[in-house]
């Protein structure tokens, strides 16, 4: 499936595309990114708010050590 939407779609919407596909309204999507910035994270928040999907954010807090 990676290799398919990476070619046919572009990594940039690599999950997007599978959010797209396997949810349904009412379904939870939980996201996990260490900056909480990342573009392909926000988008796929932002289509969750399309899908009536509820959406949970697992981030760091953004500091470098």
């Amino acid at each position: 499936m990676i290799t398919a939407i990476g070619n046919g779609y572009g990594y940039a919407k690599l999950f997007l595309r599978q959010l797209q596909a396997q949810t349904r309204p009412g379904d939870v999507f939980v996201g996990i990114t260490t900056s909480g910035k990342s573009p392909n994270m926000l988008r796929d928040f932002e289509a969750c708010k399309d899908l009536q999907v509820t959406s949970i954010s697992l981030c760091g807090l953004g500091r470098r050590a």
